[in-house]
């Protein structure tokens, strides 16, 4: 992996600085590949499109923000872009805000935004963490799987088995498994028999796909 260069630009609602890193190269060795489908791979990370500005909150799209310039490792650069506020990622809370306030104006938005929830919960999971950790996480989690499942395109293959890790988080284990038989696609053995093996066990979390498959 080989970082390219930083970007530095505008929050578009004040005047703070904010970064991204870019990658010049990057490989997928010792990547991951969850039910979820999230793919996890420390060479080839992923960079948030939306961020929040730490000094007045607003969310908003990073291609959309003014850029102010970039610079490369080595290079000499302004004070106010080497203390500008690295973009983050959203939490679950921030995504489900943006939904609420209608940043997005597409179905493919929404999907982005309800993924990322999806992912934001199945993360602390990942992580050895407790799924739940506010009073309100259970029924925005359950809320936000009913709502991708009414936007999900079951002619796309990726939404389709989406579609069976969504109802497999729900405990519906035999409609998780018709949704991937029904793919008929001897090239997904492998992933059937994977969910396959996790719904016989009752499993509704995330888990992690078999890395020699």
């Amino acid at each position: 992996m080989t970082l390219g260069p930083t970007t530095i630009f505008e929050c578009p609602k004040c005047d703070n600085l904010l970064s991204i890193e870019s990658l010049y190269t990057s490989n997928t060795f010792e990547a991951e590949l969850f039910s979820d489908g999230k793919f996890i791979a420390i060479c080839d990370p992923e960079f948030p499109k939306i961020t929040k500005c730490s000094k007045c909150n607003e969310i908003f799209w990073i291609d959309k923000a003014k850029q102010v310039g970039k610079y490369r490792i080595g290079d000499k650069i302004d004070e106010r872009w080497a203390n500008a506020q690295k973009a983050n990622f959203l939490n679950v809370y921030e995504y489900n805000q943006a939904l609420e306030c209608s940043i997005f104006n597409t179905d493919y938005k929404e999907l982005f935004f309800r993924q990322r929830i999806l992912w934001g919960f199945n993360d602390r999971v990942r992580s050895g963490e407790p799924m739940f950790i506010r009073d309100s996480d259970k029924s925005l989690y359950h809320e936000n799987i009913h709502k991708l499942l009414e936007i999900l395109d079951s002619k796309d293959l990726n939404q389709k088995i989406l579609a069976a890790e969504l109802n497999r988080n729900l405990g519906n284990f035999e409609k998780c498994m018709e949704i991937l038989e029904s793919t008929n696609d001897p090239k997904l053995t492998w992933l059937i028999h994977a969910f396959e093996k996790e719904c016989k066990l009752k499993n509704e979390n995330v888990f992690k796909f078999p890395d020699d498959h």
